[in-house]
């Protein structure tokens, strides 16, 4: 019965060995991009069964599909404005609710609300789901105001808050804007320093929390 234990134990260490290059391939390189690919196969060649490259080459492209350019096609991203007092913008108001405000024990208020009649709402929609959003105020001396930049949790890291942000500056220099400016919670200034924005002045507090002022010249 030799032959049975040895088979028994060749099916065992092709197990381990697939499980380890799933886990390790899809959670250290499978990070729904080509690059990541090519790390899982570099590291597949230098592995003794290529497993990395096998299970991880076929599994992220099944599990990510279209994040990785392949696979199944995935609800298009579009960013637009919406009116203030439409669906939409009523929509958008309850993203922004939910990320930036109830956390804290805060709400908007209706004067609050008519106050950003005149401001510029940019939403960013995930097929027919609002999954992103920021505000944006022409104020005098060629300076934008931008604020309330929101992104769903369950999209973050995939880009969306760069492309508002870059929406959000195109938006700004066609209304003549020349410089954008921001207050960032202290969390968020590392996301706009990648994206050149600088800080201006001390540290101060804004609905409870760390905060700094940041500048981006547009021209």
């Amino acid at each position: 019965m030799s032959w049975f234990w040895k088979s028994l134990y060749d099916s065992a260490a092709t197990f381990w060995g697939a499980l380890w290059a799933l886990v390790l391939g899809t959670q250290e390189f499978g990070r729904a991009s080509l690059r990541s690919a090519a790390l899982a196969a570099l590291f597949g060649g230098a592995s003794s069964s290529c497993s990395y490259a096998a299970v991880a080459a076929v599994f992220c492209p099944f599990m990510y599909g279209n994040d990785m350019g392949l696979g199944a096609a995935a609800p298009p991203v579009r960013l637009s404005e919406v009116e203030h007092g439409s669906p939409d913008y009523g929509r958008l108001v309850a993203l922004r609710d939910e990320i930036l405000r109830r956390p804290l024990g805060l709400a908007f208020s209706a004067e609050q609300l008519d106050s950003e009649r005149e401001a510029h709402h940019v939403a960013c929609f995930l097929g027919e789901e609002i999954v992103g959003c920021l505000v944006l105020t022409p104020q005098e001396n060629g300076r934008v105001r931008m604020r309330q930049v929101a992104v769903r949790e369950a999209v973050q890291g995939r880009g969306i808050g760069r492309a508002l942000v870059k929406y959000a500056e195109a938006l700004g220099r066609r209304l003549g804007g020349r410089e954008m400016v921001l207050h960032a919670r202290e969390t968020a200034v590392g996301f706009y320093e990648r994206l050149g924005y600088v800080k201006v002045g001390e540290r101060f507090f804004e609905v409870t929390l760390p905060h700094w002022e940041m500048t981006k010249r547009l021209g």
